[in-house]
């Protein structure tokens, strides 16, 4: 259909469809589009953006139906390509929306990938993400990817700057994110995740010491 859509436009406006796009519709309209795209015609900017806007969609919906059946690996993994499609479409379509979307991308990957055998990935997807959404939640990732990789002394700094801040991610209403992330070192233990100083951190965000019952939960 975006064959038959770009062939209507008026050469005269767009020399190069005549003299360079045209002999391509033959080679696929993926090809096409590519370099309609790169020659700044509105009209394949717009079906660009679009396909985008439907793939960023489709893998939105595998990452989250995995996080939801908390197989955070599969959410992370699936995470990759997702993010991919969300810088796609800030290139292609530069607003607050896409930037909000890249950076809520990145904030929940940094949490999925803590569970993977990469965590230190969690440390710069964080970082990233707080510098798109200007939000307190990200940053309580940054803490577990520093706490999971064996580096307490950031990791330390981190829980203790931001565990009386409001977990403003939107889904813990009315929560400090110290509340929030005794409830990711809840989810840790069951996936083995059990770094050396996982109690101490549990207790500085908490601002108590583990009851005998926490403890068994961690350990």
């Amino acid at each position: 259909q975006f064959v038959q859509e770009l062939t209507q436009l008026d050469t005269t406006v767009w020399p190069d469809i005549g003299t360079g796009f045209l002999p391509l519709l033959q080679s696929g309209g993926d090809t096409l589009l590519t370099e309609a795209v790169l020659a700044g015609i509105p009209k394949a900017q717009q079906k660009w953006r679009a396909r985008l806007l439907d793939s960023a969609d489709v893998l939105k919906e595998k990452v989250d139906t995995a996080a939801q059946n908390l197989n955070y690996r599969t959410a992370a993994d699936t995470s990759l390509a997702y993010i991919a499609e969300c810088r796609a479409l800030l290139v292609a379509d530069s607003t607050a929306e896409s930037r909000e979307r890249l950076g809520n991308a990145l904030g929940n990957y940094s949490f999925y990938v803590c569970f993977s055998d990469q965590p230190e990935r969690a440390v710069s997807a964080a970082r990233e993400a707080c510098s798109l959404l200007h939000l307190n939640w990200p940053r309580k990732n940054l803490a577990h990817g520093y706490l999971i990789s064996g580096r307490w002394k950031k990791a330390k700094v981190e829980y203790r700057a931001i565990k009386d801040l409001p977990d403003d991610s939107g889904e813990q209403e009315g929560k400090k994110l110290g509340e929030t992330m005794w409830t990711d070192f809840q989810a840790f233990a069951p996936a083995g995740i059990r770094p050396k100083k996982l109690q101490t951190a549990a207790e500085l965000v908490l601002g108590r010491g583990l009851l005998k019952k926490e403890k068994e939960e961690l350990f």
